[in-house]
């Protein structure tokens, strides 16, 4: 097991792989996929999952020879898509959030996780910051060597490692609408700003 503290990352030695699990991206599902479990596990190969830890940290706790050798693996989905995702799960764990509209956690709370005092502190390692920051070096240049589309997820683990992707809910927030129906022309230019790199590198339209 690799451990600084309480953050744990996910590595693969049989596969030679690094994942790097970006929230909300179908990461509990791509590690069940590669472990052929029934729910999200624990552990692999002796080392522990930690759910969400960017590609700069993963350098810092793994050995420079396994980071250099190993494919950094990571999933991005749809910047409007994935905003609603990360909408849905916030009032899932807090239902008193449900107060606030979409475009409310947009603006006020979404991108200040981080730096929100002692009520968000619990989200800190949470924010929706644009996936792209989470493969990519101090100088901002993109180092993972593979990124899965969370929509092309299921094909995508069949042609790399022929796996399954496990046809499961394991995600009680899920959206039940469409995430185009929670937008309105602020939020989609507020998506526009802030996640323009994940928009324009990967295509992604609304």
């Amino acid at each position: 097991m690799i451990e600084k503290g309480k953050t744990k990352m996910y590595l693969d030695d049989e596969r030679e792989l690094i994942f790097i699990h970006i929230p909300r991206t179908g990461g509990n599902a791509t590690k069940m996929a590669l472990t052929g479990g029934s729910k999200p596990p624990g552990r692999l190969n002796g080392y522990e999952f930690y759910c969400h830890c960017d590609i700069e940290k993963v350098r810092g706790y793994c050995s420079p020879e396994k980071f250099q050798a190993y494919d950094k693996v990571g999933v991005i989905r749809n910047p409007y898509d994935y905003c609603v995702s990360w909408y849905e799960y916030l009032c899932y764990l807090k239902p008193t959030y449900k107060q606030l509209s979409f475009k409310q956690f947009l603006t006020e709370v979404g991108y200040r996780w981080n730096t929100a005092g002692e009520e968000f502190q619990e989200f800190q390692n949470m924010n929706i910051k644009p996936q792209t920051s989470w493969l990519e070096s101090e100088g901002g240049d993109l180092i993972a060597d593979q990124i899965w589309q969370y929509e092309k997820l299921a094909e995508t683990l069949d042609i790399v490692y022929e796996l399954k992707l496990p046809d499961v809910n394991i995600n009680p927030s899920r959206p039940k609408k469409p995430y185009r129906s929670y937008y309105c022309p602020d939020t989609i230019k507020w998506v526009n700003k802030h996640f323009e790199k994940d928009l324009e590198i990967f295509d992604y339209t609304f």
